[in-house]
């Protein structure tokens, strides 16, 4: 009995020890939901459905995070096989042998006191991804997804029109769901 508990303790604390050194926390299969206040748009997501464009549609597609040797994580999208990559200082959808593999590597940055609202930060240039959304009457006006730094939110210019637009936001928080 006395050697049961031994083992039994000794198994636990390798177990809680493992745990600590989890360097990768984010590995795996999540949605990217874009957080939007109107009420026909709360339910939207990051996608992938045409080559080069980052998307932003209703759709829940399913997104792979790979660790990257220590340097964040490769995000494909688990439809196309292609990674959210940092381009022109923008956010593209490109294949993996396309670019340079850091262009394609982004640091998940966790907001105090949720680790599911996440900045998506770029391993190379520092700058993260931003969702520039604009609101138009009942419908999405236009959006883009330039890379930016965290402080300046509000640059809505490369959307057509968004001088008229009834809404605008700036995004460069996202919740990840399982």
């Amino acid at each position: 009995m006395k050697y049961c508990l031994w083992i039994l303790s000794l198994f636990v604390l390798l177990n809680l020890e493992c745990k600590k050194r989890n360097s990768t926390p984010y590995a795996g299969i999540f949605h990217i939901r874009v957080p939007l206040l109107e009420p026909s748009v709360q339910d939207t997501w990051f996608g992938s459905a045409s080559y080069q464009d980052l998307n932003i549609n209703r759709n829940r597609e399913a997104w792979k995070f790979i660790p990257a040797e220590g340097k964040g994580y490769y995000i494909q999208s688990d439809s196309t096989s292609l990674r959210i990559t940092e381009e022109y200082n923008a956010a593209y959808m490109t294949g993996d042998t396309t670019v340079d593999p850091d262009l394609q590597i982004f640091r998940i940055v966790p907001s105090p006191g949720n680790p599911n609202l996440v900045a998506l930060q770029s391993y190379t240039s520092g700058k993260f991804i931003q969702v520039n959304y604009c609101y138009y009457q009942g419908q999405t006006w236009g959006y883009g997804t330039p890379i930016t730094d965290s402080s300046g939110c509000g640059a809505y210019g490369s959307i057509a029109l968004s001088n008229v637009a009834d809404t605008c936001y700036c995004v460069n928080r996202f919740l990840l769901e399982k």
